[in-house]
């Protein structure tokens, strides 16, 4: 991770689909816990694809940038450019993720990283219980080993994808 002409280590990277807007979230923690990325929300173009290929429409996504955070020792640099490419498109194939923009004081960010697919991330609202079955009943289809967290506190189901059969 290069922002401007500082260099973090990359600690680890995974990537989560959001519902029930059916959007990426992409994270990248360096060896500082208090720096690291988040880029979100990263629009998904054709939900139906994904549902039942597993797979994304595009390498190289739109990403909202006044929601995506780059955090340096607890500071938000504040991004004014930002790009984002998977290597692949197949969600259980991505193996690596670039990410380039540039802040607003003009710090050029760089970020070339293995990364992986974590899972489903369901918000408990009205019609998650179709939704979670939905993607249980599609994960199995696939052959798709998952575990499932039901994290109380913040109101959200996980899904999250071990390994492919």
């Amino acid at each position: 991770m290069i922002i401007g002409k500082r260099k973090h280590l990359v600690k680890h990277s995974g990537f989560w689909i959001v519902t029930p807007d059916f959007h990426l979230t992409l994270n990248v923690w360096s060896e500082n816990p208090k720096t690291y990325f988040l880029g979100e929300p990263i629009f998904i173009e054709n939900s139906k694809k994904l549902l039942d290929q597993f797979e994304l429409e595009f390498p190289n996504p739109k990403i909202d940038i006044l929601d995506s955070t780059l955090l340096e020792n607890d500071i938000d640099l504040h991004l004014k450019e930002l790009k984002i490419e998977f290597d692949r498109l197949e969600l259980f194939k991505i193996t690596k993720v670039f990410i380039e923009g540039l802040t607003i004081d003009n710090d050029e960010v760089r970020i070339d990283t293995k990364t992986q697919f974590k899972g489903f991330e369901i918000w408990k609202m009205n019609g998650y219980i179709e939704i979670q079955s939905d993607f249980e009943k599609r994960l199995n289809m696939a052959g798709i080993e998952y575990e499932i967290e039901d994290d109380l506190t913040n109101g959200i189901i996980y899904l999250k994808a071990k390994k492919r059969a």
